[in-house]
């Protein structure tokens, strides 16, 4: 069970807001509560339910609050506001003038992005609003609390750090064994089971055929020496008929045309995140190991087909003003005529 607060109203009303006009006739404070999970497996204790039940039983029963209401994030990272559209919001409505006081169950609960959690903390210090951390037995405006949330904060930080380097050591071993990390790419999908399992670990790629039809035209097309914008404009074809509203682009077509995956292929890691905090990525240029793992499922186009694109493309006959240069060549070849 999540422990209960400990003499709240004594912590609040030590914690007066700064604002008289956020003050509500009667002495009564509005108070917000913030609670979030990461994912769905969370233990039962603080799985998102429990926390949005046991805030709400909590503030309902004291006469001297009343409940603004439970923002909750559910199944969010605490790494970044920007994916939490519930801390959002409620970082809004205390700027509205709407919440005199937040409780929240833990530091790595309210976030677990350092500068963020703090950066937060100082905005609502600044509107005079205090917020409650349950499990640290921490109140914001409390004296002598500053320095005690910094390391707290820090060490909510570093676990997500920790978890983000346990991923990724994950990643590579199942990496190593031929279990690529990664989501299918167009043309393919995860082998359909009965029943839906914990993780797609060990699930095969089988082929969409829908989207194989797109991937094969662009294949065959490229390896009859068609440039880009004849296939493009095919291809488009294809997706006005079908009334999808995808639409083709050279970036897209070459990127697909070069990817190792349709002749049964993998090649792991070509991206890789600079941190976890900001979840930039980066082309892969030897900074992270590679694994290049054959027959991992089945090709789409014959190998042979395969290699012929690359070497079509590697010379440059693909592009528009190429192929007509070329073919204004050979048509006065066949002519005997000099260009």
């Amino acid at each position: 069970m999540i422990t209960k607060l400990k003499n709240i109203e004594a912590e609040i009303f030590r914690c007066q807001p700064q604002r008289a006009t956020r003050k509500k006739a009667g002495n009564i404070l509005r108070v917000a509560a913030y609670a979030r999970v990461s994912t769905f497996n969370e233990e039962q204790e603080e799985s998102f339910e429990t926390q949005c039940a046991y805030y709400e039983k909590l503030i309902s029963a004291n006469p001297k609050m009343t409940l603004v209401g439970v923002y909750g994030d559910n199944g969010v990272s605490g790494l970044s506001a920007k994916s939490r559209t519930e801390f959002s919001r409620m970082m809004r409505d205390c700027q509205a003038g709407k919440i005199d006081f937040i409780i929240t169950r833990s530091v790595s609960r309210f976030s677990r992005n350092m500068a963020e959690c703090v950066e937060a903390v100082n905005r609502l210090k600044a509107l005079g609003i205090p917020v409650r951390f349950e499990k640290e037995g921490l109140t914001t405006t409390d004296p002598g609390s500053e320095m005690f949330f910094h390391v707290l904060a820090l060490l909510a930080q570093e676990e997500s750090g920790n978890l983000s380097r346990r991923m990724i050591w994950a990643i590579e071993k199942r990496a190593e064994i031929g279990d690529p990390e990664r989501r299918c790419p167009y043309g393919y999908m995860k082998e359909p089971l009965e029943e839906e399992p914990e993780n797609d670990a060990g699930r095969n790629w089988v082929i969409n055929e829908e989207e194989a039809r797109r991937v094969r035209k662009a294949f065959e097309m490229t390896a009859a020496v068609c440039p880009y914008d004849v296939i493009l404009e095919q291809l488009n074809l294809i997706e006005r008929e079908a009334g999808t509203g995808v639409v083709w682009n050279q970036i897209r077509l070459r990127n697909m045309l070069k990817s190792e995956v349709y002749r049964g292929d993998v090649l792991t890691h070509k991206t890789y995140g600079l941190d976890y905090v900001s979840k930039k990525r980066a082309v892969n240029r030897g900074e992270r190991p590679q694994y290049y793992i054959k027959e991992h499922h089945e090709p789409m186009v014959p190998i042979e087909m395969f290699e012929r694109v690359q070497s079509l493309m590697n010379a440059g006959l693909l592009n528009s003003l190429a192929y007509r240069k070329r073919e204004k060549y050979e048509m006065h070849t066949k002519t005997g005529k000099k260009s």
